[in-house]
């Protein structure tokens, strides 16, 4: 095997390169999988490179096809790991790969230098790079520029050890360092080239943005002459020498530029570190304290394991929070803040302590230039706000740690110096107040009692629940005979609902009802009714309770109280008597009446689900004069209404124009926090019709975590449920099945209502039909429909039956959708829905052709694509080859265009089947028809077809491993298969087979 000149052991690169020590400038690695009841202690392996599969193939092919790569990237994204990886696959093929980390020094003699080891490498290609070779003789033209000469100090390193230290050692775990170096210096890993390859090494070079000028300027000459294939690693935002930079620039390198993970990025490195499903929650909030950072999240995930906060519980992942910040995660951070001067120090800590901080305030400008500094290292960023420039710390896992970490008495003096300046400013902002409050309780001193109260409403309005609570348990213990004791309770009993505590706020609003002054009743029962129906399932008591007390408060508080009536009546799905209740309130009243504001929304919303979408915009549309004096409490409920109506109209323009509104007011006003988990919901169902579900997953992702989502059930559950459906769409059938079993358990533990179950139960059956259990899928279906008629949601129900008849039973439920469709007026969408059912049961070439151009022309291009191929099936059964051939390529463009997969359903030929054997008064053949399974036996079967272990499937049904087993032996009896693989594909053609036989009868 090979030697230079260094003296470096030789390296088996594939033997090594799976046992890397774990890097503490970047990774994505930590420990492999962890299986239930194994010890979570961090060990040493690698995570797999589960979110860089793409970067990773386009780096070995461009390696393979003779391409040098230059991957650029900030700080811990992965740029080591990948190109370890890179080379790691690239040996497997037989070529020769030198990989060369962390360069220090310059001079040719100095052991493990660069120099000496590129020398080395045309030791391996048969030449000197310094006295001439294949390609001719090499002298760097600015060596006398290299800074400090050869003797300089190596450089400082973002991340490294110390104030001023030099870079520690990180190499391959086992590489020996050469003994004149002092243990200063590494060796390189060396791997021998293979018999028979040709003479180009493939080089990497880690931190190459490290390298002075004469090793740079021989790099770009080795890429330039063709004697290298070279894979750099690069920090981006360091200086770097020309050589370098030139080989992207010149085009002899093709450069990669690496971010960090976004929300489904962390979902595949998680999952693929801990083995198994993942809650969202948990994932959320990942995501939000690493911004997505490959070495932040490896360590964060190995803190939370090592101190028992990230356990595993019924087969799903979920993370309690931090309970200490101590040990390597700490060190970590202060790794990367250890080059700070005093008072950049200062500024970190002021900024962890009380962000975001306004910039012009006088404590902060005094350092402007430390401010600065830690801007452009982006330790810290300045996010414009208005006309205000507000700084965070660039991680929010540096705030957690740093805050944590804090001396006490530093951190008490900080949060007086801030409380105070805060103060002086006359507290004009909207958050000022409620920093302040909060800057002086953390630094032992108490605010004014009025202040306490002020404080506790804006953190309720801004979704600081916890703080809330504990501001008004403050003021109750004050005893302030000044302070409404009403107000308090009503805040109190609001912070506890937006918790999720329906129980105890329903402890505190019972004595307030009771106390409460005339002119405050109203508020505290309106608001006790709405957690009594929406938090408590109890739509009796709440109704109980509006009536009891009409009669006691002001005349003018009247009408309130039966809009808050109309919203409880909709939660139990009597929507014909809610948009009565409320049409007859408005009667006479303008658009400015307090009472319009409150009832509108609602009138339009039961109006659109009743199938009046173009009475809903207009009942809307009459209040656009005065929409800009209304409170956004009160227009952001119009415009998510108008949006609703939009939809329903087939105006996917108009709804995407209003959404892009309602976005700007959100992230400007102080009601984004609480409404944002609505304008989630109403906005991903948008995106999932246009066939953007990519987008939809993320959204609804990041809403999931929101305290405000968590506060109201049926908000919560509609996310959840949400999200299963996206999922499923997008062929992420695993995860959707999870998905909706924890939304169907969040409706059983929270009592949901009536209109959270139909919610969560609709996108139930998409998501059992996507997975494969389509005869679930089909009698799930069959069963909304029938709800929905009795509650008079037509379009819902409409929607229901669209979705039988595209699993194979068109031709059973085309008589009563058409009926239905005669009820919903220009609702565009429902009547397009029926025109689909209707060419379905007639299997219809031109018919579902024609359906197709219409989903079009109204931007659902899943539907589009589906009715698409759908009719492509109905031309080919009829014989006309030439149409089915269009129809086709036409099926295929817009599947292209929507980026999403089609139903497994749509291709299969058995809806379009169906439909053209009752048309030609015969049944279709699909052979003997399969084995009848319980409906347990499907649920079980379906989970196991997309990959559920028996003890998942066990928790998410809340039954023994054993029953699992029983149910699974049966089912593979009556299916005829002896293995788990090949379930998914006889289950499938089973159910196929019954929906035919069914359909055609």
């Amino acid at each position: 095997m090979h030697r230079g000149n260094t003296g470096g052991q030789e390296l088996d690169f594939l033997n090594r390169v799976g046992s890397l020590a774990l890097d503490t400038r970047e990774s994505d690695g930590g420990v492999g999988p962890v299986a239930p009841g194994e010890d979570r202690a961090v060990s040493n392996q690698q995570w797999p490179m589960a979110a860089r599969a793409s970067e990773l193939a386009a780096v070995v092919g461009a390696v393979r096809r003779g391409t040098s790569v230059v991957l650029v990237g900030e700080p811990g994204v992965g740029k080591t790991r990948l190109l370890r990886t890179a080379l790691a696959e690239v040996a497997t093929a037989g070529d020769p790969v030198r990989l060369i980390d962390a360069p220090h020094g310059t001079h040719p003699d100095l052991p493990g230098s660069l120099l000496a080891e590129l020398s080395a490498t045309f030791d391996l290609l048969g030449g000197d790079p310094l006295e001439g070779g294949p390609t001719g003789g090499f002298r760097p033209r600015d060596t006398e520029h290299r800074p400090g000469g050869p003797d300089a100090r190596p450089r400082r390193v973002f991340g490294s050890a110390g104030l001023g230290a030099a870079r520690p050692d990180h190499g391959f775990s086992g590489t020996r360092r050469g003994p004149e170096a002092g243990g200063g210096n590494r060796a390189p890993a060396r791997f021998p080239p293979a018999a028979g390859t040709a003479g180009r090494v493939v080089l990497g070079v880690d931190d190459a943005h490290l390298l002075d000028s004469e090793p740079a300027a021989m790099l770009h000459h080795l890429v330039a002459t063709g004697r290298v294939t070279l894979v750099a690693a690069v920090c981006s935002g360091e200086n770097q020498h020309r050589g370098v930079s030139r080989l992207w620039m010149e085009r002899l390198a093709e450069r990669f530029d690496l971010a960090e993970f976004n929300e489904s990025g962390v979902h595949a490195m998680v999952r693929a570190r801990l083995g198994g499903t993942v809650d969202e929650s948990t994932l959320a909030r990942l995501h939000h304290l690493t911004r997505g950072n490959a070495l932040y999240l490896c360590e964060l995930v190995g803190h939370a394991l090592a101190e028992g906060t990230l356990v595993q519980a019924e087969g799903i992942w979920r993370w309690s929070g931090l309970a200490s910040s101590g040990g390597r995660l700490s060190d970590l951070v202060r790794l990367r803040l250890a080059d700070l001067a005093p008072d950049e120090v200062e500024l970190v800590a002021m900024v962890a302590l009380a962000e975001p901080l306004e910039a012009d305030l006088p404590v902060v400008a005094e350092l402007a230039a430390a401010a600065e500094s830690l801007n452009r290292r982006r330790i810290i960023v300045a996010e414009g706000v208005g006309r205000r420039v507000q700084l965070r710390l660039f991680y929010p896992l540096h705030s957690e740690v740093l805050v944590a970490s804090l001396p006490e008495l530093t951190a008490r003096r900080l949060r007086a110096r801030l409380a105070g300046a805060i103060e002086q400013t006359g507290l004009r902002r909207r958050t000022d107040l409620l920093r302040a409050v909060r800057l002086r309780l953390d630094a032992g001193q108490m605010p004014e009692p009025a202040h306490l109260i002020a404080a506790a409403e804006r953190a309720v309005g801004t979704g600081d629940v916890v703080f809330a609570e504990r501001l008004c348990r403050l003021a109750i213990a004050v005893r302030e005979p000044t302070l409404s004791r009403s107000r308090i309770e009503l805040l109190l009993g609001r912070a506890l609902c937006s918790q999720g505590r329906h129980s105890d706020a329903e402890d505190v609003f019972g004595p307030g009802c009771d106390h409460a002054p005339r002119e405050e009743l109203a508020a505290l029962a309106r608001t006790r009714a709405l957690n009594m129906a929406g938090g408590l399932g109890r739509i009796d008591d709440a109704e109980a309770l509006l009536a009891a007390v009409r009669s006691a408060v002001p005349a003018a508080d009247e009408a309130k109280l039966s809009a808050t009536l109309a919203i409880v009546w909709m939660l139990a799905d009597r929507l014909p008597e809610a948009l009565t209740l409320v049409g007859s309130a408005i009667a006479g009243e303008n658009a400015d009446s307090p009472l319009v504001r409150e009832a509108v929304p609602v009138m339009a919303v039961a109006r659109t689900e009743l199938g009046d979408a173009a009475g809903a915009l207009e009942l809307l549309d009459s209040c656009l004069p005065a929409l800009d004096r209304w409170a956004d409490h009160h227009w952001l409920p119009h415009r998510l209404a108008t949006v609703a109506a939009c939809v329903a109209l087939g105006r996917m323009g108009d709804a995407s124009a209003t959404l892009r509104r309602v976005r700007r007011r959100l992230a400007d006003g102080p009601s984004r926090v609480m409404w944002d988990p609505l304008t989630v919901l109403v906005e991903a169902h948008h995106l999932r019709l246009t066939g953007r579900n990519a987008e939809a997953v993320d959204l609804l992702r990041r809403s999931d975590d929101s305290a405000a989502a968590a506060s109201i059930p049926d908000i919560r559950c509609w996310t959840r449920a949400q999200l299963a459906g996206a999922l499923a769409e997008a062929g992420s059938h695993a995860d959707a099945l999870v998905a909706i079993a924890e939304a169907r358990a969040l409706v059983a533990s929270t009592g949901g209502s009536t209109t959270a179950r139909g919610w969560v139960a609709i996108e139930e059956a998409a998501v059992h039909a996507h997975a494969g259990d389509r005869a679930r899928a089909v009698a799930l279906a069959l069963e909304l429909a029938d709800r929905f008629v009795a509650a008079g949601r037509i379009v819902r129900a409409v929607e229901a039956l669209h979705l039988a008849a595209r699993l194979g039973v068109a031709n059973a439920v085309v008589a009563r959708c058409e009926a239905l469709a005669t009820r919903i007026g220009a609702a565009e969408v429902a009547q397009a829905w029926s025109a689909h059912v209707r060419a379905l049961a007639g299997a219809d070439g031109d018919a579902l052709s024609g359906v197709s151009r219409r989903f079009e022309d109204m931007c659902l291009l899943p539907l589009a694509a589906e009715a698409a191929v759908q009719a492509a099936a109905a031309y080919q059964m009829r014989g006309a080859v030439r149409s089915g051939r269009l129809a086709r390529v036409r099926g295929a463009d817009l599947v292209s265009r929507c980026g999403g997969p089609l139903p497994p359903w749509a291709s299969d030929e058995v809806s379009v089947a169906a439909g053209a054997a009752a048309t030609r008064g015969g049944t279709r053949s699909h052979g003997v028809p399969g084995p009848e399974l319980t409906p347990r036996e499907r649920e079980v079967a379906a989970f196991a077809a997309v990959g559920l272990s028996n003890r998942e499937i066990a928790s998410r049904l809340v039954v023994s491993v054993r029953t699992v087993e029983n149910h699974l032996q049966r089912a593979y009896g009556k299916l005829g298969v002896l293995r788990r693989a090949d379930l998914a594909l006889r289950l499938q053609e089973s159910l196929e087979s019954g929906f035919a036989a069914g359909s055609a009868t």
